[in-house]
């Protein structure tokens, strides 16, 4: 009687393990899968580089290994990362791996490392539980609408479905987290250890974005400024320059007639107010050619800046020409 009690109890034991494992198991299935998915992945130099750059958790470092990132030329990037917009992409997370767009122009260093963390928390996004989103969710939209100037547009292209995911990766890579709710710190701390590094990549590439835009809306209101003073000062000028021709030929006229002029004294009056008269429209004429070298000045800036705006949305687009930057 003893011994059969004893088996009982051992076979419960057994039983209570199997649950306690079962159990332990699947609330770390995830951990589990991705530890399994990250063997025999060995990142590029850069990409390790990059992994460094972004201050990853054990946590990030799991999830991004498990996501086998690759950086790939245009023909590969393009083939991974199917897109039905015709804006620039740089990354996506697709199929369960994160691929980014290898942008060589070295005008845009850190463009690699915030792309990176982009694609990342779109992989970190599909590993949450509905409860675990619905947590942060208010947070995300609480954020969105103190940004929704800078951020609209860019959302406006996803489905309401998908705008959550794209949120919580663009929140996480475009926004200061100074900026953040106390509990979204803490959510993006689970994978970076130094949250600001990622938003420091970002604006390093993005502000030249900006300040190529920046200054040529203010080339362009230059240019059109100076462009009506050009023409109306030449206006002016040409109305002058036609009346004092004529009234030089008047002069002349008058000169080379008998008594056209009461005496000496009116000729040289009249002599010198039509040379006073030249010698304004000489300096009319210089100041025009100042303000068409100003004016030329001012195109050629222009130009240079949409020829350098060009080059560097083409060094990110491998595939579109329209200036917008989008990460699936």
């Amino acid at each position: 009687m003893k011994s059969k009690s004893r088996k009982i109890l051992s076979n419960l034991i057994w039983i209570a393990v199997i649950i306690v494992g079962g159990l332990v198991t699947y609330f770390n299935r995830i951990t589990i899968t991705d530890t399994i998915m990250a063997i025999g992945y060995e990142p590029s130099a850069e990409i390790q580089s990059i992994m460094t750059d972004i201050k990853l958790t054990d946590t990030g470092t799991r999830i991004l290994r498990a996501s086998r990132p690759e950086i790939q030329n245009a023909d590969n990037f393009n083939q991974n990362c199917p897109t039905d917009t015709d804006a620039a992409t740089l990354g996506c997370y697709y199929k369960q791996h994160i691929y980014v767009y290898d942008v060589t122009n070295t005008e845009l260093s850190g463009i690699k490392q915030a792309v990176m963390a982009h694609e990342l928390l779109h992989a970190a996004w599909s590993r949450l539980t509905s409860f675990e989103r619905n947590q942060i969710a208010p947070y995300l939209r609480e954020v969105y609408e103190e940004n929704k100037d800078t951020l609209a547009k860019h959302m406006a292209i996803y489905t309401e479905d998908s705008q959550l995911d794209e949120l919580h990766s663009v929140i996480g890579t475009e926004i200061n987290p100074v900026k953040y709710p106390i509990a979204l710190r803490t959510h993006y701390a689970k994978y970076f250890s130094n949250h600001t590094v990622i938003y420091s990549f970002y604006s390093k590439y993005h502000d030249k974005f900006v300040a190529i835009e920046k200054r040529t809306e203010e080339l362009e209101k230059q240019i059109d400024a100076k462009q009506k003073q050009l023409d109306a000062d030449t206006a002016s000028y040409n109305q002058a320059y036609d009346q004092l021709n004529a009234d030089i030929e008047a002069f002349n006229q008058r000169a080379n007639t008998e008594g056209g002029f009461a005496s000496q004294h009116e000729f040289d009056t009249e002599r010198n107010k039509l040379l006073q008269r030249r010698d304004n429209l000489s300096a009319s004429y210089q100041d025009l050619t100042t303000l068409t070298n100003e004016l030329n000045a001012l195109i050629e800036e222009y130009n240079q800046n949409i020829v350098r705006s060009t080059r560097l949305y083409d060094s990110i687009d491998s595939r579109a020409k329209k200036p917008t930057i989008i990460f699936n």
